[in-house]
């Protein structure tokens, strides 16, 4: 058998010293930068995640804004006193149908009554291509809604905020799917619960 000099000996074994030694450095950036990129990610989802919360959060107090808004109206406490008047009644719509159209994420604005099982008293909704007022033939009875139940036991000043569910009507889930959120304020006349705004 023929001898290994001494030359690739020293070859040899310092091939093996550099790939140890590159195998453990790669190895060392490889944890390293993992590590960063890690650190990195999670700074980053932790960011973004504060901001959707900010921006939810801006969102629910825009929302509050609007319905306290609609909520002290004066057409809406002249329309309450005098029911009957028409004229009144298309100055609170006009004022429902204003704020819906500079509302995106707003889909419906109803006055619901206590009166006759939680009857729609009016409401103004965004159509596939339009806004508008829902005929006196289309307004429904609410009164079993989750949502109307639990404001009309609210105090004066309360704010109701349902969760986030799939919008009905009749019991049956409208199509396409639209992930739901209702806000929803007594309405008091004289202190006497008249209904909800929503």
């Amino acid at each position: 058998m023929p001898r290994i000099s001494i030359t690739v000996k020293n070859a040899i074994v310092y091939f093996f010293l550099l790939a140890f030694t590159s195998l453990v450095l790669g190895y060392s950036i490889y944890r390293i930068s993992s590590n960063k990129i890690l650190e990195n990610a999670t700074l980053s989802l932790n960011h973004n995640n504060e901001s959707v919360v900010t921006q939810f959060n801006t969102f629910l107090e825009d929302i509050r804004r609007d319905i306290w808004f609609l909520s002290e109206n004066p057409f809406l406490y002249a329309f309450l006193t005098n029911r009957n008047d028409q004229e009144l009644k298309n100055n609170l719509s006009k004022e429902l149908l204003s704020l819906l159209a500079i509302k995106k994420h707003y889909f419906q604005i109803r006055l619901i009554g206590l009166d006759q099982k939680g009857k729609e008293i009016i409401r103004a909704e965004k159509f596939i291509d339009s806004i508008g007022l829902v005929d006196n033939l289309h307004l429904q009875e609410k009164g079993e809604r989750d949502y109307f139940r639990e404001t009309i036991q609210l105090p004066k000043d309360s704010l109701y905020f349902s969760e986030i569910n799939l919008n009905q009507e009749y019991g049956t889930i409208i199509m396409p799917m639209v992930p739901t959120m209702r806000e929803a304020k007594p309405i008091f006349q004289n202190d006497k619960i008249f209904g909800i705004l929503i």
